[in-house]
């Protein structure tokens, strides 16, 4: 087990911001989210809710595909909750954004940042399943009740028409280095498999060595190819379906999981 660590960072880049989801040619820039005017935001909040109903016509989601709740023991004392993001995760992920080191914040957003905006908190937390899928990781106390957050992942389809999609991702520093990020990508890879996505783009600085090293280890577990540039990296669907992480449905285990919901 490697110990905890503030130095780490393992985090990827969500989109800029309501402009990416509409557009597969957009690149990062050095600030997290491009500033949009007051008078087109209604305009752009219109555009945002009718291209997501699109989405969802164009990629029907199952029962079958939609995150599925999962706990995890860590080691016999650490029960973690993989579950989707809800709209009442919005206080949760303010306080964790102030939590996180510098050097976490700078990975994430590509600039110095101290707190999330409301439209920003609005964007992650309010999300519809298929075009825009986000699962939160959390800590359980002893009394089974959700605790700190850990961290999450999340995609959004750029385009209605591709099968394309954006990946981000983040472990806050305490909990890097101790199997979590790992578990995630492969969680967020599988669900993205079972709603038809077959590439992730992931937008990550070159210096980012942890995320790109995390990367590499999940495509190599999940099948998933991968190719890096400068800009991040590639994720390509396996040609064949791979064992998704939710296969243990039973009693809990330790050092195990199971399928929860």
């Amino acid at each position: 087990m490697v110990e905890k660590t503030s130095t780490t960072t393992v985090s990827a880049r969500l989109p800029d911001d309501y402009h990416r989801l509409f557009t597969s040619q957009s690149r990062p820039s050095h600030s997290s989210f491009a500033t949009v005017e007051p008078w087109c935001m209604t305009a752009l909040k219109a555009a945002l809710h009718f291209e997501r109903m699109a989405m969802s016509l164009l990629h029907p989601t199952t029962m079958s595909e939609v995150p599925k709740v999962i706990e995890h023991y860590l080691d016999p004392c650490t029960r973690l909750r993989f579950r989707p993001v809800c709209p009442d995760d919005r206080s949760r992920f303010a306080l964790g954004f102030t939590q996180l080191s510098n050097e976490s914040r700078y990975c994430r957003c590509f600039a110095s940042r101290k707190e999330l905006t409301g439209k920003e908190l609005d964007m992650l937390c309010n999300v519809d399943g298929t075009s825009h899928v986000a699962i939160v990781v959390v800590s359980i106390d002893e009394y089974g009740q959700e605790s700190d957050s850990i961290g999450g992942a999340r995609f959004i389809r750029i385009n209605p028409k591709t099968e394309d999609a954006e990946l981000a991702f983040l472990i806050v520093d305490g909990w890097q280095q101790r199997n979590v990020g790992r578990l995630l990508l492969q969680h967020i890879l599988d669900v993205a498999q079972a709603q038809g996505v077959r590439s992730l783009r992931s937008y990550l600085l070159p210096g980012n060595q942890k995320a790109r090293k995390l990367l590499h280890s999940v495509s190599r577990e999940t099948g998933w190819a991968i190719t890096f540039d400068q800009e991040g990296a590639w994720l390509n669907v396996p040609a064949r379906r791979m064992e998704p992480l939710t296969r243990a449905i039973g009693p809990l285990s330790l050092h195990g999981h199971m399928t929860v919901g």
